[in-house]
């Protein structure tokens, strides 16, 4: 993991594993598997960075949900910011895999998010035609956003096919993860638009629970599709 080493404003640090690696460093070549996590901004030629400069050298790594890659440049920066060759393996064998890149800052300790929503699965970064180094990596859990809907007797209902009763009173995380929409086009056909300011009920499980009140008189029709 990057420890105290990321981007300000992000959010929590995704879950990961290196399965393998193989890169280059000036005239020698070691496998190492933390040099991108381990939170030490080092020398472009040291266990602490990671240079692809060949076909040979690859990252493979498991990430366990959406998520976001953040690189950083360096105390120097490098001008060495090639796009990778990405593949993902599907349990059989690896397939090539696209998705948008957004070059590395080569201006001096700077953070770019390199890739945005990229999905849970194992990957393999390699070599993609040109020099890469990069110092830390840091894997953002993209957020995940549930929905329930809690009428004025405080039972709770989800969207699926129709509003579905769930026979409970109380939220928990698991409620929220395992029951909740994540759509909330799913309730349409409302006749009225308003500005509301969701409520910072605090934290529940690993994340935080907002609420929002809503004047049901002022509700004339939803359909729910």
């Amino acid at each position: 993991m990057a420890g105290l080493l990321k981007p300000i404003g992000v959010s929590k640090e995704g879950v990961f594993v290196v399965n393998d690696c193989h890169c280059y460093f000036g005239s020698d070549r070691k496998l190492q598997k933390n040099g991108l996590f381990d939170g030490i901004v080092g020398a472009y030629d040291t266990a602490n960075a990671f240079y692809w400069y060949e076909a040979s050298d690859f990252l493979n790594i498991t990430i366990n949900q959406k998520s976001n890659i953040w690189v950083f440049s360096g105390i120097s920066g490098t001008t060495s910011n090639g796009d990778l060759d990405i593949k993902k393996w599907d349990g059989t064998v690896w397939n090539n895999f696209s998705i948008p890149q957004v070059r590395r800052s080569t201006n001096a300790n700077e953070w770019t998010k390199t890739i945005s929503d990229l999905p849970e699965g194992m990957y393999r970064f390699s070599y993609g035609g040109g020099y890469r180094i990069d110092i830390e990596w840091y894997i953002e859990a993209v957020p995940i956003k549930r929905y329930l809907i809690q009428n004025e007797t405080n039972d709770l209902f989800t969207v699926n096919g129709g509003l579905v009763n769930l026979g409970a009173k109380i939220t928990t995380e698991d409620l929220y993860i395992t029951k909740g929409f994540s759509d909330v086009t799913l309730l349409n056909g409302t006749t009225f638009n308003q500005t509301k300011t969701m409520k910072d009920e605090g934290v529940i499980g690993t994340g935080k629970m907002f609420s929002v009140d809503i004047d049901t008189s002022m509700i004339k029709n939803i359909n729910i599709t």
